[in-house]
């Protein structure tokens, strides 16, 4: 091993020579495994001098066992021995944890970067525990009852705003009979304390008061303007949505475009689609982590941010085929059940769909990090192109055309055919729907079979050549691929997609990048 990676979050220096004991490599790797995980090379300064480890110093297992001890739960570490610039230094692997991890004396450290752009472990203050937490899909924040508000920080507006939504937005009718004490269970607004009724974060969120919700719920607030500037609130969830729609209408307008013999409304943007990325604002949010949701409205574009990153489960590239999960149960059934939300749990179709539908690029997710999502919405005028294509597609087939379908005929050469890898890849599928779609779209290769069987091969030698060549010519175009892409690709389960990149490693074909989550596989020239 030659190359070093720069120390950053996930990459800690760490002298042997500097008295750090045993104990505080447990802390060093406590604090990864709080945060995302990483490697800590002991034996390189901190200023990236490579100083090599202490002679007596061994292969890292006595390493090992003493970190698992000296932290709770148990980090379990992997050690290895490399060479660095000729010299001696040991690469520890920390895996990132589901829950805190404390030292033996009771410290809980996370990575941090600092103000002057490096980077330390500091303790994890109290309010980063719900954050950390809710980041794993541990806790649900708006699930906890908050014991210093009472029923007057309720508000009976905002009881009557939830039943006038149940009607508008065609959520469960019997929620509008409801006495509000029967409301506020029936919704879990508020819970049993003690033997008293206190309100929850969700209930809070969606019938407190501003002031109560300023007081007890300091991470909710909504940031809304233009270009020029921004208004910041802290209202009820439904007062906002009469905000954002006020907004909406003040903003979008809306032509006519004739395509053949159809006269098609196009909206700069479309309603269903802001409102079901604010609403996975509302539901998805951190609310552990400071910071207001913000929508720009930009002059080709909305974009809405939203503090705290995806949930660890979620693979950003395929979206459209994500089970549908939350880090807010209690909120998101709550909003379900009024009607601002879907059951099925795929609103992300509508954001699609509205955007596509209408000669529209798909929703960018791309300005994400591990600490936000952040959606762009286009309002760039519509492509004439896309609207002709999906309209003649619609009318040939005689209904709409799928959300996936619009995704593969947004990015489909205008005459050829398109390689069904590839397909799979902009359709985020696998590649038995892809073949589908690229037939109902008349994009099908000649030589396309109608519905092939599906591959069930866990090696590289019982699956046929041309798919093997197709995983390293995507290997060859983007540098490397993971586990998703061969998911994606062939349609395999994790564990044989796993056995499947393995097997092309002990061929001599493909040699692993990065451990862990992180693990890629890329090409290896010299046997090819």
């Amino acid at each position: 091993m030659s190359e070093l990676e720069m120390e950053s979050l996930t990459v800690m220096y760490v002298s042997d020579y500097n008295g750090h004991g045993d104990e505080s490599l447990a802390l060093a790797a406590a604090s990864l495994a709080n945060t995302d995980g990483g490697l800590i090379y002991l034996g390189i300064e901190p200023d990236g001098r490579v100083s090599g480890l202490r002679p007596h110093r061994d292969d890292g297992t006595r390493l090992v066992r003493r970190i698992a001890q000296g932290t709770h739960p148990a980090v379990a570490v992997r050690a290895g021995s490399h060479r660095i610039q000729q010299t001696r230094v040991l690469r520890l692997e920390v895996p990132r944890s589901a829950q805190l991890v404390a030292t033996d004396d009771g410290r809980i450290y996370g990575r941090r970067k600092t103000f002057k752009g490096g980077f330390e472990n500091r303790p994890l203050l109290p309010y980063h525990f719900a954050s950390r937490l809710a980041g794993s899909g541990v806790l649900d924040v708006t699930a906890q009852p908050v014991p210093e508000a009472g029923l007057g920080d309720l508000s009976d507006l905002e009881r009557a705003r939830i039943r006038q939504a149940v009607l508008r937005f065609g959520g469960e009718p019997d929620l509008q009979a409801l006495t509000n004490a029967e409301l506020d269970e029936t919704l879990q607004l508020t819970v049993d304390y003690g033997g008293r009724r206190v309100p929850t974060v969700a209930g809070l969120l969606l019938a407190g008061t501003p002031e109560a919700l300023t007081r007890h719920v300091p991470a909710h607030e909504l940031a809304i303007g233009d270009p020029d500037g921004h208004q910041y609130h802290r209202s009820p969830l439904l007062m906002l949505y009469e905000l954002i729609e006020q907004y909406y209408q003040e903003r979008v307008t809306a032509v006519n475009i004739h395509v053949d013999q159809h006269l098609i409304r196009v909206p700069s943007l479309a309603r269903a689609c802001l409102k079901e990325s604010v609403t996975n604002a509302f539901i998805h949010r951190d609310y552990g982590r400071f910071g207001p949701i913000q929508i720009k409205w930009g002059l080709n574009s909305v974009t809405i941010t939203s503090p705290g990153g995806f949930l660890p489960d979620i693979d950003p590239s395929r979206l459209l085929n994500a089970d549908p999960v939350t880090r807010n149960p209690v909120l998101a059934t709550a909003m379900m059940r009024i009607g601002l939300t879907r059951r099925s749990g795929r609103g992300l179709d509508h954001i699609y769909g509205g955007l596509l539908k209408h000669g529209r690029m798909a929703p960018s997710f791309t300005q994400s990090t591990a600490h936000k999502v952040v959606v762009e919405l286009s309002t760039r005028p519509a492509s004439l192109s896309l609207l002709t294509r999906i309209t003649r597609a619609k009318d040939r087939l005689g209904y709409a055309l799928p959300t996936q379908a619009l995704l593969l005929l947004s990015q489909l050469p205008p005459n050829d055919p398109m390689d069904v890898y590839e397909a799979a890849r902009l359709a985020q599928c696998d590649t038995r729907q892809a073949r589908r779609l690229l037939s109902m779209l008349d994009h099908a290769p000649a030589d396309l079979p109608a519905d092939p069987p599906p591959i069930r091969a866990p090696s590289a030698a019982t699956i046929g050549r041309q798919d093997t060549e197709a995983l390293l010519n995507f290997a060859r175009k983007h540098g490397r691929i993971r586990r998703r892409d061969v998911i994606n690709l062939l349609g395999l389960n994790g564990s044989k997609a796993t056995r499947l990149l393995q097997a092309l490693v002990n061929q001599g074909r493909l040699q692993s990048v990065g451990k862990a989550r992180s693990t890629a596989y890329s090409i290896i020239h010299s046997a090819e």
